[in-house]
């Protein structure tokens, strides 16, 4: 479980993170030479934290990387047939993604610490890994707000600058020693998306030499908030909501909720102090309704309604024309209504699981009821950022 949660900076890292003057950065084939090194500023603590590859999920060319490994699915079709699907990791990436996870940790205290659980395991293999069919995939732990605390409700902004800054220091090692100039798409979850906000907020939407270099960002599960009819503004001042395939330097949010069952006045999700939240439905960015590709752990979704479990060996599931979403307005609610296609007839099941309450809709599987949309959404933004003059 996670929540967002509406981090505030508070002006000691405001400060403390100042944006550094730096070299630009262009259009990929514009620059000749190497690209110019962007740095941030980052606390003296956590200057080296980064270097140490076991504070990284995933870090290409890590012999344990996380992202590349035991991403095979089984499609599971309506009429019961089904079809072994390999993850193939891309040879030759031409563009990066940085990943911030949501709240998963389990750790006592406010903060997680930076060893790696098998909650921390399970939703970078769940969120971030099957981007690797298109781009490299840069996944830092950080010393996150822990399930106990957001239970406890008792998160202080301390607690919360704690995994900010761990986040700015990774971002910081990613841009000084691997970026090269490259594009790169932002990826988040719930809390891991409320701190890829400030982010973008603090240290790229100002900075033209880094906003040219990001593709999009997928900051699912958050509330973004933009002004009311408009598509820029609100929580970032030059980057837009995505309404097309072929649109880059945007950003992807929404939250989502059955279609049967609207949030409810005390939900946190799909709404903002002032303005709209951004919903971009994933399967119909221009608007509309749209299928959606889903990849659930095999484990935790059932494939079929009447057995034949049995059947599957992989880790991950995908049912295709199974899911359908749109964005709905509602009162002060902006959210992805989905609707589970099911037909009783056939032996494929007929709904989903990850509920939690009322309030939280599918809080749980946000991510997961689109990943294939998503991750080739990254790949169709990253050929639209590569066809820059």
């Amino acid at each position: 479980m996670s929540a967002d949660a509406g981090v505030q900076t508070p002006p000691s890292a405001a400060g403390a993170l100042a944006a550094p003057a730096a070299g630009s950065g262009g259009a990929p084939g514009a620059a000749q030479g190497p690209a110019p090194v962007i740095s941030l500023m980052v606390e003296a603590d956590r200057a080296n934290m980064y270097d140490d590859a076991t504070n990284w999920l995933c870090l290409p060319g890590e012999k344990y990387d996380l992202c590349t490994k035991d991403l095979d699915a089984t499609v599971v079709r309506a009429d019961g047939t089904t079809e072994l699907e390999p993850h193939v990791v891309a040879e030759d990436p031409k563009f990066d993604c940085f990943y911030v996870y949501p709240t998963v940790s389990n750790d006592s205290g406010s903060n997680s610490d930076l060893r790696a659980n098998q909650e921390e395991l399970d939703v970078v293999s769940a969120q971030a890994a099957r981007y690797t069919r298109h781009c490299r995939m840069f996944a830092p732990l950080y010393r996150q707000v822990t399930l106990g605390a957001l239970n406890g409700g008792g998160i202080t902004d301390e607690a919360r600058n704690i995994g900010y800054l761990d986040v700015i220091s990774a971002f910081n090692r990613y841009l000084t020693h691997y970026n090269e100039g490259r594009g790169f798409v932002l990826i988040g979850h719930s809390q891991g998306s409320g701190v890829l906000r400030r982010v973008i907020a603090d240290q790229i939407d100002g900075r033209e030499e880094l906003r040219k270099r990001m593709i999009a960002a997928h900051l699912i599960g958050s509330s973004v908030a933009v002004p009311e009819g408009m598509d820029v503004g609100g929580a970032f001042k030059n980057v837009p909501v995505c309404r097309s395939n072929d649109q880059f330097g945007c950003v992807i949010s929404y939250a989502t909720f059955r279609a049967t069952s609207a949030p409810p006045s005390n939900s946190r999700f799909g709404k903002v102090m002032d303005g709209r939240a951004i919903c971009a439905n994933p399967g119909a960015l221009g608007g509309g309704k749209g299928v959606l590709t889903p990849y659930f752990f095999t484990d935790s979704q059932a494939a079929f309604a009447r057995g034949q479990g049995d059947m599957i060996s992989t880790k991950f599931i995908t049912m295709p024309e199974f899911l359908e979403a749109e964005c709905v307005d509602r009162d002060e609610f902006t959210y992805l209504a989905l609707t589970v296609l099911a037909d009783p007839s056939d032996p494929r099941a007929d709904d989903i699981s990850g509920d939690i309450t009322a309030d939280w809709g599918l809080h749980l599987v946000d991510v997961h009821i689109a990943m294939g949309n998503l991750v080739e959404l990254a790949a169709s933004e990253y050929a639209a950022f590569a066809a820059q003059p």
